[in-house]
């Protein structure tokens, strides 16, 4: 969550998470069985960013793009794939495959 947070000083503010429809099965399911391509988006709204994960062979994988759909992933730090991977396999009660949260 310290990455999460370290976005933006304070927290980074309002998101929503969207979800491809038809991932939506696997979402629900969290069985980390999603289909290929972009399945989920964590949108931060107060930043107007996106952080994108598309799955290819049943694999993860990040990015971050600016609303306007601009791939703004750097090659190091909060907004680079390398750490969101880290994240989330680091978390493996808490992330599943590329999605990470409380199955409710």
């Amino acid at each position: 969550m310290k990455t999460y947070c370290g976005v933006k000083p304070g927290g980074p503010g309002k998101v929503a998470v969207l979800v491809r429809p038809d991932a939506m099965k696997a979402y629900s399911a969290r069985d980390g069985k999603f289909p290929d391509g972009a399945n989920m988006i964590l949108h931060l709204k107060d930043m107007k960013a996106i952080f994108l994960t598309t799955h290819s062979a049943g694999k993860p994988s990040y990015s971050v793009h600016t609303e306007d759909g601009k791939d703004v992933t750097a090659p190091n730090g909060a907004l680079a794939a390398p750490t969101w991977n880290t994240c989330h396999t680091g978390y493996q009660a808490f992330c599943k495959n590329g999605q990470c949260g409380a199955k409710k």
